[in-house]
């Protein structure tokens, strides 16, 4: 069964930082600049962190996964310029 996650970071190393974002990217939408959502199962969110964990310095980065409840991705207030992941979501 899906899940719905919202995935934020804070990486110290530009370097680090493009690699962290391009293995998010293949597993969530990004909403803002270091703040992406996913729709994932427990497989894919399992494997997201193992990939993420091999490059994240611990000492260093951040990273944030919030497992949401479904009532919680459809109750949030979005202002200014629609999300992209709205679009996406709403279809599934």
């Amino acid at each position: 069964m899906n899940s719905h996650y919202l995935i934020t970071y804070d990486i110290s190393d530009s370097l680090r930082l493009r690699k962290i974002e391009r293995k998010i990217l293949n597993y969530a939408v990004r909403v803002q600049n270091s703040v992406y959502e996913a729709y994932l199962n427990e497989r894919e969110c399992k494997k997201m962190i193992e990939q993420i964990k091999k490059l994240c310095h611990a000492g260093e980065d951040h990273v944030l996964i919030y497992k949401l409840c479904a009532d919680d991705h459809f109750n949030k207030i979005c202002l200014g310029i629609p999300c992209q992941c709205d679009l996406i979501f709403r279809i599934l």
